[in-house]
């Protein structure tokens, strides 16, 4: 039995959805499954290696299998293609499943198949206990009980829970209230009308901001326990995803998996550059679906993260609204608007990458500046877009619309269909109604 067939995981979902949900990442196995992205043959084989850049005049043809059968399936023509023959015994490995909302994916270029298979079973089962802990979807996880545990004492938590509460404090701090994990209560709100034609009312909007904040939230480092002035709920989809990317990615390098890429959702961390490539080709999404993408940098050793409204916004008004919400004010930030964030932790660009979408163009590249990252900003207005960045952001090259990404540029993820709320003349004024539990990526 071949690892491609030994390396069925849990769940699967329609391709179509699934690539949605991926964007424009390159999956030369079927999802669900591990096997070889590329397989590269010996010195002296007839076979030939994969061209720098997919040919263009021709469909694409189906990835190879180690055996060079040809019988991959299910995925685009990949854009990471190396330009010559790989070390011998070296070949790409994809393991993509479903967790945290989204699609989690990793990839590694190794000579031991076993060891990868081995690996991945571990970072994906790791993958899963972080995201039972730190889902605030499930009413029974440590995230959600935390909301009563910890107002009439301080209360402990586990590590993974202090882990990602501790970066919370510290991005909360220097970001100035832009990245505020404890807006559950907000969140939650808006997911009620996600899917349906209307919005929650100012005064819903003014008592769930009652109800948030991280001014209610106190640490203490040395008994590691929280303790919080109201029953406050927690939405970590600003950092959590993030801080998993980061805790994957050490498991695999501690195996000696090093040329690897770990995605969740658009949050990534690189490792050394697969063989004979400069490093990880990573292409930036538009501002709009089916528009053209920023550019493409090229990265190794480091984390990317983007966060944006590509796919879920609303106009409300006459505005488009994201799901990124202002803390300040409880509303979507007002789109088109992207932020990429490239800083050496996932965790970091995770948040950064939110900051950027809430603040002022000037004060998220002065934040990205004071912590050493670098930040590209992208704003439409009217037909032009417009484009901030810090002054050390990679060089940006051409964007190629007709070619697939490397990984996929947003943490946004197409919304899941809802059941359609009435429809109703005055929507700002009506309560909600549907269910809080929706699929999807956690807002915030």
């Amino acid at each position: 039995m071949s690892i491609a067939d030994r390396c069925q995981i849990r769940g699967g979902w329609p391709p179509s959805i699934v690539y949605s949900l991926v964007l424009c990442i390159v999956l030369a196995a079927p999802v669900g499954t591990c096997g070889p992205v590329w397989s590269q043959t010996a010195p002296g084989s007839s076979a030939p290696a994969g061209p720098a850049t997919p040919d263009r005049s021709a469909p694409p043809a189906p990835p190879p299998t180690p055996n060079n059968s040809g019988t991959g399936s299910g995925g685009q023509s990949p854009a990471e293609q190396p330009e010559e023959p790989h070390a011998q015994g070296v070949q790409g490995y994809v393991w993509s499943f479903p967790a945290m909302g989204t699609i989690v994916t990793f990839k590694t270029f190794h000579h031991d198949p076993a060891l990868v298979e081995q690996v991945f079973r571990q970072a994906e089962a790791l993958v899963h206990e972080l995201d039972d802990i730190l889902t605030d979807y499930e009413p029974n996880s440590e995230t959600r009980l935390l909301s009563q545990r910890a107002v009439d004492r301080p209360a402990l938590v586990s590590d993974p829970l202090w882990d990602v509460l501790s970066a919370s404090d510290a991005w909360h701090s220097r970001s100035g209230g832009a990245v505020d994990p404890a807006i559950g209560s907000l969140t939650r709100l808006w997911r009620k009308y996600r899917g349906t034609r209307r919005w929650p009312n100012q005064a819903a909007i003014s008592q769930a901001l009652r109800n948030s904040g991280w001014r209610h939230v106190h640490l203490d480092p040395e008994a590691k326990t929280v303790h919080l002035d109201r029953p406050v709920q927690f939405d970590f989809g600003a950092i959590g995803k993030g801080y998993a990317v980061d805790r994957a990615f050490e498991l695999l390098e501690r195996f000696g998996l090093r040329r690897s890429l770990v995605n969740i959702s658009g949050n990534m961390r690189l490792g050394d550059p697969p063989p004979d490539r400069p490093g990880w080709r990573i292409e930036l999404a538009p501002l709009d679906p089916g528009g053209r993408g920023l550019g493409r940098v090229i990265l190794s050793n480091t984390s990317i993260a983007t966060s944006g409204d590509l796919w879920q916004a609303r106009e409300i008004q006459g505005v488009r609204r994201s799901h990124i919400l202002d803390p300040r004010t409880g509303w979507g930030v007002a789109g088109p608007r992207s932020a990429t964030a490239i800083t050496r932790l996932a965790i970091d660009a995770d948040a950064l990458a939110t900051a950027g979408c809430i603040l002022p163009p000037d004060d998220a590249l002065h934040l990205a500046n004071s912590i050493g990252a670098q930040l590209l900003l992208a704003r439409r207005s009217a037909s032009t877009v417009e484009l901030h960045r810090t002054e050390d952001f990679p060089r940006l090259t051409s964007p190629t619309s007709d070619a697939p990404a490397e990984v996929p540029p947003a943490d946004d993820v197409p919304p899941q269909p809802t059941e359609p709320g009435p429809s109703d003349p005055n929507p700002a004024a009506q309560q909600p109604s549907g269910s809080d539990r929706q699929p999807g990526k956690n807002d915030g």
